[in-house]
């Protein structure tokens, strides 16, 4: 379903903003669906600790408003071409984390 979309908003409840988790389901979910994603202001924290993935400013919007202004102007294919090289980064993630696991449970 998630592939029926353009464009989708990342946030996050209140007690991850101040302690970092990882990023959610729904971020990976986008890279692979081709959706273009833009960050909750509050989320900042988690972009800026989670230390692998290079977010552009322009992709943190701070109200709906501005989400709107940005989804309005923007050029969606090139939004995602800059989105793209998450994919690499996402994909070296998970196979990390799976060794990692494989390594604990053996």
């Amino acid at each position: 379903t998630l592939n029926l979309f353009k464009y989708s908003l990342y946030i996050e409840d209140e007690f991850t903003h101040q302690n970092f988790n990882h990023f959610a389901n729904r971020f990976y979910e986008c890279i692979y669906c081709n959706v273009v994603q833009f960050f909750d202001a509050n989320c900042i924290n988690t972009i800026n600790k989670s230390n692998l993935y290079n977010i552009d400013e322009y992709f943190i919007v701070s109200n709906h408003k501005e989400l709107k202004e940005k989804i309005a102007e923007s050029d969606y294919y090139d939004l995602l071409k800059k989105q793209k090289a998450w994919t690499a980064i996402a994909l070296q993630e998970k196979e990390d984390t799976l060794k990692k696991l494989t390594e604990i449970i053996s």
